[in-house]
């Protein structure tokens, strides 16, 4: 801008100078093309200004652009913990299903067993008979009830599963946003 200022000036001036000396139609003549530069001259800083808006524009658009991948990042790492936590949570689920198997497959055991004894030995062991139509009521009880916590166990871990499956399409679309805003 110095340079377009002493240009500018020095366009003034000198002509005012030179004028003096010169023949009227030169000094028209120089006139014009003094007229002309100055237009240039103005063209020029028009130009200049414009161009330095176009800058920082872009400089504005690349920091929005720097932190939209930021928030982006966020959001991969935030879902990706997400998926890890239901991971976490669907191998308890598992854990438990396993347990209450177990429980279920002691209790038939145990039921097994006891069907496989006479009637009359297992009165014979018992000091009642109502205990032994009491456990076996309890024994049978509890594997329905076990088997009902397996079938919600096991509906807890469907949807689960399918909730990471939909994390994991979030986690996808984020990574390829990211790789785009780059």
């Amino acid at each position: 801008l110095n340079f377009s200022k002493f240009a500018a000036l020095l366009i003034a001036v000198l002509p005012q100078v030179l004028f003096a000396r010169l023949p009227t139609k030169e000094r028209e003549v120089l006139l014009e093309e003094q007229r002309r530069l100055q237009q240039e001259l103005e063209k020029i800083n028009d130009e200049a200004l414009t161009l330095g808006s176009v800058v920082k524009s872009l400089d504005a658009v690349k920091k929005k652009l720097a932190k939209d991948i930021n928030i982006t990042e966020s959001k991969i790492t935030s879902t990706n913990l997400a998926i890890r936590s239901l991971e976490n949570t669907m191998k308890e689920k598992e854990y438990q299903i396993a347990l209450h198997k177990k429980a279920i497959t002691e209790t038939l055991a145990i039921l097994s067993e006891r069907d496989e004894k006479p009637l009359a030995l297992a009165l014979l062991a018992s000091a009642r008979l109502a205990d032994i139509w009491s456990d076996t009521a309890r024994l049978e009880h509890l594997s329905s009830k076990l088997e009902k916590a397996v079938d919600g166990l096991r509906e807890t871990k469907a949807a689960l599963n399918q909730e990471k499956e939909q994390k994991e399409k979030v986690a996808e679309e984020q990574v390829s946003l990211k790789l785009q805003l780059n």
